[in-house]
């Protein structure tokens, strides 16, 4: 299933999808509520950080980069709205602790991969998870 987030993102939890091969689909670990209860409440403090990128995946028909800006925008497509055009590859749970602002800002770094297959999208996941030290 698709978890929203409130936010121009989605994350494609992985599950098993029950057809003639049973493949699995989407790439991220289900959203722990404890962990986002947790940044929820980490978000509100007044020196709160994430000193990593959340990492997203958007589709090349989605994005746009103005090169005299200096600005990647970010659009629809057919059939898509905006909660649809950016996977999150790394960061659900960061992402999902931010709804505990309730409209105040919170600069994050974002890193975003422009028209990577499905494939690309798990290697990059799996070595950033891998790479991690608790």
């Amino acid at each position: 299933m698709t978890k929203r987030t409130h936010t121009p993102a989605y994350s494609a939890e992985r599950r098993l999808q029950e057809n003639e091969f049973d493949e699995y689909i989407g790439i991220q670990r289900r959203l722990s509520p404890s962990r986002t209860k947790e940044l929820k409440k980490y978000v509100c403090t007044e020196d709160a950080t994430f000193p990593t990128a959340v990492i997203l995946a958007v589709n090349s028909d989605n994005a746009i980069f103005d090169e005299d800006a200096g600005v990647l925008k970010l659009v629809t497509s057919e059939g898509k709205q905006i909660y649809d055009v950016a996977s999150i590859l790394d960061g659900q749970h960061r992402v999902a602790g931010l709804t505990a602002l309730d409209g105040r800002g919170f600069d994050v770094s974002v890193s975003v991969f422009v028209g990577a297959d499905v494939a690309t999208q798990a290697n990059i996941f799996a070595t950033v998870n891998l790479a991690q030290q608790k």
